[in-house]
């Protein structure tokens, strides 16, 4: 099959023109991008992050596991991840439960920013963003019928209530607490939950995505270079052990 092609201008001349661009690719000055080449490109990226997550993965294992981290920095961080964490409703309601006064902000969400700012300011301070925070999140639980609730959020929300005897609980209280603390199964069934759930929730209740922590995928034959690294493979279901 012929590469060239041929055809004549306005001014007669007659131009040639290749047909297989692919002869051209990655060539300087000729437009054809090497797809090839870009493609190998990419995959050596996302293996070098796939083992630098891995080699970082193994170094916060050793550090939470031999408390190389200080308490202070630990309930600093902890404290600080909490505030993203929420949502901006959560914000919302948290900043009203602190009377934090909200200046303007150039973000969309001033009240995060204000609560940020807030725990920047001592751990003692962070405590509370992150007290006010759950407390929100549980009342949104217990009040907005469209909030996706889980009911150890209620169960966790109505403990803090009844321990720390800050508010006594009405019948209607108790009643919603009851219902929303109910599983979907306990639900249809009409059951009532079992004491020491409707106290501490169900925590088994929580599905937890054990996928790859920072978002990379993995085909089904491959070994996810983390869990490698922790020991938490299945030899038998990895290539070499197949």
């Amino acid at each position: 099959m012929a590469r060239f092609a041929a055809y004549i201008s306005y001014d007669g001349a007659i131009v040639y023109v290749c047909t297989d661009r692919t002869r051209h690719a990655g060539i300087e000055g000729s437009g054809v991008p090497d797809l090839k080449a870009e493609r190998a490109a990419k995959r050596a990226a996302r293996k070098a992050l796939r083992e630098a997550h891995a080699a970082r993965l193994q170094a916060m294992q050793t550090a939470v596991r031999t408390h190389a981290i200080s308490r202070d920095a630990a309930l600093a961080h902890v404290l600080r991840m909490a505030i993203d964490d929420a949502e901006p409703a959560d914000w919302e309601m948290a900043s009203a439960l602190l009377d934090l006064r909200v200046g303007k902000s150039r973000s969309a969400f001033p009240e995060r920013d204000a609560m940020v700012a807030l725990a920047a300011s001592g751990l003692d301070a962070g405590l509370d963003v992150a007290l006010a925070l759950a407390i929100a999140r549980g009342e949104r639980a217990l009040t907005t019928d469209g909030f996706r609730w889980r009911r150890e959020m209620v169960s966790a929300n109505a403990k803090l209530i009844r321990t720390t005897g800050i508010h006594p609980l009405t019948a209607a209280e108790e009643e919603v607490i009851t219902e929303r603390g109910l599983s979907r199964w306990e639900r249809g069934r009409g059951a009532e939950p079992p004491a020491e759930e409707a106290a501490d929730g169900d925590i088994d209740a929580t599905v937890v995505d054990d996928g790859d922590l920072d978002g990379t995928e993995f085909a089904e034959d491959d070994v996810n270079p983390a869990a490698e690294a922790l020991g938490d493979v299945d030899e038998s279901s990895s290539p070499a052990g197949a």
